[in-house]
C-alpha cells in the first residue's frame, strides 16, 4: 500500500504559510493552465457553459482507499489521493471539503491540517464544495509511534509489524528518541550497523543518547555512549576507511546543548569525556552488526556493548541528578546507519535484574584532560 508523504510536527510550522491555497479562502476562477485552451472568448455565449462546469464525481484512488500513518504524522494535502471528473475544471471549481466522518478522536485538525494523536482508525470524506451528494471516503489507520517525530531519520519501518528498524542518511546528523515519558529508571538496547560516512566527517560516532527534559521540552543536559570510528581524508578518498576495524567506545557529557566536553574551553568541572571507556577485543567494521545498551537507576548508568557490561557511569550532578528524568534514544554523526532489534523497559524489577551483578562496580573516572 502506498503512503503519501507526511510532515513531521516540527515541519508543519514551516510549510503552513505556503499551503494556504489549499484552504477555504477565495481563489480566482481560473489559474494558469487549469482552463483548457479551447475555452471560448469572453464575448462568446459558450462562456456560460464553461464557467458552469462543476464536479460530477470524486473517486479515491484504489491505492489510497486505506493508508497507514503514525501518531505524530500530519496529513495536510489530499489532492494525490483522489480524482475529480470532469477534467478541465479551474482550481475554484475543483474545491472540496475534507472532513472526518468516523474516528475523529484519532486526529486533531487545525486549518486543514490533520495531526494523528492516537492509535485507531478514521474515515475521511472528500466532498464537493457545491454538491454535498458528491463525495468519496478513505480509511486512515493510525499506528502508535515508537520514536519521537523530531528526527530526520526514516521512521517508515519503526514498528515491529513494519520491519522494526530505522535508517539515517550519511549526510545527516540526528538524535532518535524513544517515544515514552522521561524517567529515572529504564533499560534499552539496539542493534547498530553503519555503512558509510560523509566525506567531510573525520570524527564520526554512533550510539546511545540520554537527555534531560523540563516542562516537556528538552533541556539539553545530556551524554552520549558511542562507538568511536575516526577516519582521515586519505582514508575517505582511497576507500581504506571501510576495511578498518574500530575498538574504542566512549562517553561524552554535554552541558546545555552546546557544551560538548571535547570542545575547547569546556573543562572537566562542566562536562567530561573519554574515547577509551571500553575496548572491544574483536573490533567493529562497517556493515557489521553490533549491540549497545544502557540501564539507568537514579544517578547510576550501566553501559553495555557487544552484549557485555562495559562500564558503570555517574554523570556530573549539575548535568543529570539522581532525580532528574531523562529521555533516551540513539544518535549518529553524519553516518549512514540502521538501528534495529531495539527494545526498552521501564519496569523496575526488570531493570534491577539486568544490573544486579554490576552494582558493586566502581564508576568510570579516567577522563581525558581538560
Amino acid at each position: 500500500m502506498k503512503n503519501k508523504t507526511l510532515l513531521s510536527v516540527l515541519a508543519v510550522a514551516l510549510l503552513s504559510l505556503g499551503i494556504t491555497a489549499c484552504g477555504p479562502t477565495s481563489e480566482p476562477t481560473t489559474e494558469g493552465g487549469d482552463v483548457p485552451t479551447t475555452s471560448a472568448p469572453t464575448s462568446s455565449p459558450e462562456e456560460s457553459t464553461t464557467s458552469a462546469k462543476v464536479i460530477q464525481s470524486i473517486t479515491v484512488q484504489d491505492e489510497y482507499k486505506s493508508i497507514n500513518v503514525t501518531v505524530g504524522d500530519v496529513l495536510y494535502d489530499f489532492t494525490d489521493y483522489y480524482k475529480i471528473a470532469p477534467s478541465g475544471l479551474s482550481s475554484k471549481q475543483k474545491k472540496v471539503k475534507i472532513s472526518i466522518v468516523d474516528g475523529a478522536d484519532c486526529f486533531a485538525e487545525d486549518d486543514g491540517m490533520f495531526e494523528a494523536i492516537k492509535a485507531g482508525t478514521a474515515t475521511f470524506q472528500i466532498t464537493s464544495n457545491v454538491n454535498a451528494d458528491i463525495f468519496d471516503t478513505m480509511q486512515v489507520v493510525v499506528q502508535d509511534a515508537y520514536f519521537e517525530r523530531n528526527s530526520v531519520a526514516d521512521l517508515t519501518h519503526e514498528l515491529p509489524e513494519n520491519g522494526g528498524y530505522v535508517t539515517v542518511d550519511s549526510d545527516m546528523t540526528t538524535d532518535i528518541f524513544v517515544k515514552t515519558e522521561a524517567t529515572t529508571k529504564y533499560y534499552y538496547e539496539t542493534t547498530i550497523k553503519f555503512s558509510s560516512t560523509a566525506a567531510s566527517e573525520y570524527f564520526p560516532k554512533i550510539g546511545l543518547r540520554v537527555e534531560t527534559v523540563a516542562d516537556g521540552e528538552y533541556a539539553n543536559n545530556a551524554f552520549v555512549w558511542f562507538l568511536d570510528f575516526p577516519c582521515s581524508a586519505d582514508e575517505h578518498k582511497d576507500g581504506s576507511y571501510y576495511t578498518k576495524t574500530w575498538n574504542n567506545f566512549g562517553i561524552c557529557e554535554i552541558s546545555k546543548g552546546e557544551g560538548w566536553a571535547w570542545n575547547p574551553g569546556v573543562n572537566n568541572a562542566t562536562a567530561r569525556h573519554s574515547e577509551t571507556v571500553y575496548r572491544s577485543e574483536t573490533g567493529i567494521k562497517a556493515e557489521q552488526e553490533f549491540t549497545m545498551g544502557m540501564a539507568r537507576d537514579g544517578n547510576e548508568f550501566y553501559l553495555f556493548a557487544e552484549g557485555v557490561m562495559a562500564a558503570k557511569f555517574v554523570p556530573l550532578n549539575d548535568l543529570i541528578a539522581a532525580d532528574t528524568p531523562t529521555k533516551f534514544g540513539f544518535f549518529e554523526f553524519n553516518t549512514s546507519a540502521t538501528f534495529s532489534k531495539y527494545s526498552y523497559t521501564v519496569d523496575a524489577a526488570e531493570v534491577d535484574a539486568k544490573i544486579a551483578d554490576f552494582r558493586a562496580f566502581n564508576p568510570f573516572d579516567a577522563w581525558a584532560a581538560d
